[in-house]
């Protein structure tokens, strides 16, 4: 047959890719007794590009067979970064003014805060990794030329953290913990100290 079909009348479609996501599952003590009072572990999720639209955190129970949705996050995410240099240990029981750690972030921003503000909660992070988070308050938080923070007026040790202030190492992710940023999954008591996938 020599018949020739009739091009097709599609639309045309551009696909973007918002980029990958980045989750941490913060493993920290009690700061929040309104939001933390259960057992239950807060997360943080954030996107490495700017396009970055969201995302959905899922969970198995059952080593990979079968998946949950159990929360979604949207865009812009948390404020997440990562502490290009270490500080050193300090007194947990005064601000420390030795010690100014230098941040980039991936998502979000920063700003500074009156110490009053910062001993009611304002500018609290986890500081660190899995295992040795450090809760850490920050009174100045100012943005350099090269698009870094600089974080200085610190509060060490926050929550019973201070065994964590000589474990850091650079490039430690720096996680802002704003209630209105990241979300407190809650877990039945007897998942804790269960493997689970997420």
């Amino acid at each position: 047959s020599s018949a020739v079909a009739q091009e097709a009348l599609s639309p045309i479609q551009v696909l973007s890719y918002g980029g990958a996501s980045l989750l941490q599952l913060l493993d920290i003590p009690c700061v929040d007794s309104t939001v933390m009072n259960a057992p239950g572990i807060l997360t943080a999720a954030a996107g490495y590009s700017a396009g970055w639209s969201g995302c959905t955190l899922f969970r198995s129970d059952d080593e990979g067979q079968t998946w949950n949705g159990v929360q979604g996050f949207l865009a812009p995410g948390c404020t997440v970064g990562m502490a290009t240099n270490t500080i050193s240990t300090a007194s947990r029981y005064t601000v420390d003014s030795g010690n100014v750690m230098n941040v980039r972030l991936l998502s979000g921003g920063m700003s500074s805060v009156t110490q009053d503000a910062m001993l009611n909660g304002a500018n609290h992070f986890a500081y660190g990794a899995p295992g040795r988070w450090e809760i850490i308050a920050a009174q100045a938080c100012v943005i350099q030329g090269d698009g870094t923070y600089k974080l200085s007026g610190l509060l060490r040790g926050r929550f019973g953290t201070e065994q964590y202030m000589s474990t850091h190492a650079i490039w430690d992710s720096l996680v802002l913990l704003d209630a209105a940023e990241v979300r407190f999954i809650g877990l039945n008591i007897a998942s804790l100290n269960i493997s689970r996938r997420w």
